[in-house]
């Protein structure tokens, strides 16, 4: 990816891409708060309800921690 301001992220089992997130950094204009924008989750039909969505937000939530962006934010 050539985007350096995201992130992506993927969650592999048994040598397969199972799971993956891929989050943007964004600021907002007027306050110039730095925060997370997950543009895209996805989890694999036959391993939903394993704990590998839990396991990809968490890898979200920290990754936004470790940036220090003040939240992460998604649309739905």
């Amino acid at each position: 990816m050539t985007d350096t301001k995201s992130e992506p992220m993927v969650g592999e089992a048994d040598g397969r891409i199972v799971a993956w997130a891929w989050i943007g950094t964004r600021e907002n204009f007027i306050t110039h708060e730095r925060y997370g924008e997950l543009r895209s989750f996805y989890v694999v039909a036959d391993f939903r309800g394993t704990g590998y969505a839990m396991k990809l937000m968490r890898a979200c939530l920290d990754y936004c921690a470790r940036h220090g962006l003040a939240r992460l934010s998604g649309r739905t």
